[in-house]
């Protein structure tokens, strides 16, 4: 198993994850996203809860709320750093990103997805922070889909 930061799905994405990785500690992190409309308290986290009860994972998926100026993780702890359509919502793209990225483990992943009108600031953000796109995919014309590693 690894760690898995997702942040932005509504834990969408930590759902399909962690039944696939046993042992896996999964991250489901509410960013800016929500907290657009939703206060940034333990009450949103409440919002995940039915979802990860379903699918029966909820005691593998930690939930916090993270900010549009930090992502709160805990450096080199993770194998997986997914951000879902969120990264247009950091007040700085780019420094979120660098601080982000500090907290991948050597070899580790950036996953990126968002909708195709946002892919050339997130590409030159990932570029910024030090990050080279090994995939990239367009599953629907509307959206992108970026894996990014160190240089």
């Amino acid at each position: 198993g690894g760690h898995v930061s997702d942040t932005g799905s509504e834990s969408y994405f930590a759902t399909r994850l962690a039944p696939d990785a046993a042992r896996a500690a999964v991250w489901a992190h509410v960013t800016a996203y929500l907290q657009r409309w939703i206060p940034a308290d333990a009450a949103v986290l409440d919002l995940m809860a039915p979802r990860l009860d379903a699918a029966g994972v909820a005691d593998v998926v930690e939930r916090r709320v993270v900010s549009a100026d930090d992502p709160g993780l805990e450096p080199a702890t993770f194998d997986v750093i997914l951000l879902a359509e969120v990264d247009h919502y950091f007040s700085d793209r780019t420094t979120w990103l660098r601080t982000a990225t500090a907290a991948l483990r050597p070899g580790g992943r950036f996953i990126l997805t968002n909708r195709i009108h946002h892919r050339a600031a997130a590409l030159a953000a990932l570029a910024a922070v030090g990050l080279s796109v090994r995939s990239e995919a367009t599953p629907v014309p509307s959206h992108f889909v970026v894996v990014a590693t160190r240089r």
